[in-house]
């Protein structure tokens, strides 16, 4: 049974024991009631969650870097600072912003240069993992990655006008 179904049973129930029992059952009243709310807010919350961003992103630039599987806008070029980067997959870039991603649970990570907290950025429309952003940098000379994004190399490719190979 469907959630929106088993919403409007249960709420079918209520109206006929309120009409049928106005005070006699009271405290089925009361359970069903209750019931109907929790699925109504549990649906409701699973809605929000889920149309939360209801949109992409278009970028506007000469280069942008785009989702290899179904080329959603990832990232400008002006945006990155480096391409000296490893990632689980191999090369990774770091840039200054992405859009069109979704941040997963903070955890902490084993990276070559240290422990990071770090989020797993999944693309938005084919949910692919596409890298991560640095949370958190337990070493002081890893300060300068905080609120930075890596996105791996083979995640990634290039649209637009680029004229260098």
């Amino acid at each position: 049974m469907t959630r929106t179904l088993k919403l409007h049973v249960n709420c079918q129930k209520v109206v006929k024991l309120h009409q049928e029992h106005p005070k006699n059952i009271r405290t089925e009243y009361d359970r069903l009631h209750e019931t109907l709310f929790q699925e109504l807010v549990t649906s409701t919350t699973l809605v929000e969650k889920r149309d939360m961003k209801t949109h992409q992103t278009f970028l506007s630039s000469d280069r942008l870097y785009t989702c290899t599987t179904c080329h959603t806008h990832l990232a400008r070029h002006e945006d990155l600072i480096s391409k000296a980067f490893q990632g689980r997959l191999g090369r990774a870039y770091l840039f200054n912003k992405v859009t069109n991603v979704s941040l997963g649970p903070k955890e902490d990570r084993l990276l070559m240069t240290g422990v990071h907290s770090v989020k797993d950025i999944r693309c938005d429309v084919c949910s692919n993992v596409v890298g991560w952003k640095y949370v958190f940098a337990f070493e002081k000379s890893q300060k300068y990655k905080e609120n930075k994004y890596i996105v791996e190399k083979a995640m990634i490719s290039k649209e637009n006008q680029w004229d260098e190979p």
